[in-house]
């Protein structure tokens, strides 16, 4: 299953929750479009999109600042055994690109949200791979 679900949650409770206060900011483009000679800026996307998504498509992402991060705090105790990993394909980028993909990231763990946290892995987002890549811990 997947446990950073909103819909992970028992009955009556709330599910996954991502936790805004340590994770990144959105990235902040300074392009503009310019639209029938007014220039115009789209509000970035947060981090929410990513939540129970299935399809992914060119446009609809959260792109953080560099470094980034995504905390995530689960509904419940579970045993994370892998964790996942999705970019749009080449094949659907409009650049013929997936350049901004993460490569290399780490996952870390804590049992309480006080704890101090716990290096469970480092891996590597192969762009030439499938879009979604399942990693174990």
């Amino acid at each position: 299953p997947n446990f950073a679900l909103e819909s992970q949650g028992e009955p009556l409770q709330t599910g996954a929750l991502i936790l805004h206060k340590t994770t990144s900011k959105p990235y902040q483009s300074h392009k503009a479009c310019r639209l029938l000679g007014a220039s115009l800026r789209l509000p970035p996307v947060g981090p929410n999109v990513i939540k129970g998504r299935t399809r992914l498509n060119p446009g609809q992402c959260w792109a953080a600042d560099f470094p980034g991060r995504l905390d995530i705090a689960l509904s419940h105790k579970a045993t994370i055994t892998h964790v996942s990993l999705g970019h749009i394909p080449k094949s659907i980028s409009p650049t013929s690109s997936v350049s901004s993909a993460p490569r290399e990231f780490s996952v870390y763990g804590k049992k309480h949200l006080e704890d101090e946290e716990s290096h469970l892995g480092t891996f590597l987002y192969d762009q030439e791979g499938d879009q979604l890549q399942t990693f174990k811990l």
